[in-house]
């Protein structure tokens, strides 16, 4: 005799209703991530903190993580975009108030920020995405 393993409508309506709240609660999360975008570029020093290995399949040893920080660091350029529009595009100045960024370091710093406002705008579509097969699914 095989058992039918049955849910009962309340049951249901209790997974559901947890389902929606972690969905909500993510969401939630990743809207007040989205609000505003920020690409630091700084200099300093790099220091490993922390090297993890394993070991692959045959037996040989890699890294597999390393945590490193930037010690003695110095902001060189930092931009900041938010939803709705506004952008400050921060650098830094000499004694005479000349900027002070040589042309390649800003050359980087504007591929990176390119970079990460393509991650941001994927990103969006994403969530949105969501919301909208969320909603979907609501009806």
């Amino acid at each position: 005799m095989v058992e039918e393993n049955k849910i009962s409508s309340k049951d249901l309506e209790s997974i559901l209703e947890e389902l929606g709240r972690k969905i909500y609660d993510g969401l939630k999360d990743a809207l007040e991530d989205i609000t505003t975008l920020q690409v630091v570029t700084v200099s300093g020093k790099e220091r490993v903190l922390k090297v993890e290995k394993m070991e692959d399949v045959d037996g040989k040893e890699f890294i597999a993580r390393r945590k490193t920080v930037i010690s003695e660091e110095r902001v060189i350029a930092k931009t900041i975009i938010e939803l709705d529009g506004d952008i400050i595009l921060m650098l830094p100045v000499d004694d005479e108030g000349k900027i002070s960024v040589e042309k390649e370091i800003m050359e980087l710093h504007e591929k990176n920020v390119k970079i990460a406002v393509e991650n941001w705008r994927e990103f969006l579509k994403g969530i949105m995405s969501v919301c909208t097969q969320l909603m979907e699914f609501l009806k």
